[in-house]
């Protein structure tokens, strides 16, 4: 039995719905098995559509600036951008749609082409844009593999731009305290629902966990 979810009809695959927050979580996407989800309600993290939709608007706002380093390396392949549209359309108020998810997945492929032309840069610039797909499919588990759907968007566009300037570090870092300043005082507080972000991820995981501490703090000094 899953303790505080429904199942709903919906087209695309089976899905569950939270009766707490009205979250849709679905197969294919990380959705709950019967072992994650336990009689405790404490463990489902209060989310609504309102503030899915900033966490998406903000995960677009940082990956959008490394999609030329993308669109560079790789002309003509359309897939990063399709899912950076995607996500825009959804944060501006449209519905979570199977267009939505396809994108994301489509541009995750795209990171893949990529790292089979040992294009770097370009890999993380597309893994970017997935996430900022992704990012609305944010699931209200407390469970700290969840915080790569807030910030996993800002950490692969650190990460494409110190390898565009030749893996400089001090460059990934710059940005990390830029997509600081971009996230809004209502994605802050969906992040601190959730636990720290987990370890490892190599340099991508270093630069989500510098994110995730700084907006941390942000709300404590608040």
């Amino acid at each position: 039995m899953l303790v505080g979810w429904q199942t709903t009809n919906e087209p695309y695959c089976r899905t569950w719905e939270c009766r707490t927050c009205g979250s849709i979580v679905r197969d294919g996407a990380g959705s709950p098995r019967e072992d994650e989800i336990v009689a405790n309600e404490d463990l489902l993290v209060e989310l609504s559509m309102d503030e899915l939709r900033e966490v998406a608007a903000f995960a677009t706002a940082c990956a959008e600036p490394v999609l030329a380093i993308f669109e560079r390396h790789c002309a003509g392949d359309t897939r990063a951008r399709s899912a950076l549209d995607e996500a825009l359309r959804f944060a501006s108020g449209g519905n979570r749609t199977k267009a939505l998810r396809m994108t994301a997945f489509a541009a995750h492929r795209a990171a893949r082409s990529a790292q089979e032309g040992g294009l770097e840069a370009a890999v993380d610039a597309a893994r970017a844009a997935g996430h900022a797909g992704g990012a609305a499919y944010l699931h209200p588990l407390a469970k700290s593999t969840q915080v790569k759907h807030i910030l996993g968007a800002a950490a692969h566009a650190a990460r494409a731009l110190e390898l565009d300037a030749g893996d400089d570090y001090t460059v990934g870092d710059g940005y990390i305290e830029k997509a600081g300043s971009l996230a809004s005082p209502t994605v802050v507080s969906v992040l601190t629902r959730y636990p720290r972000a987990p370890g490892g991820g190599g340099r991508v995981g270093e630069l989500m966990r510098a994110l995730d501490t700084r907006l941390r703090g942000l709300q404590t000094c608040r």
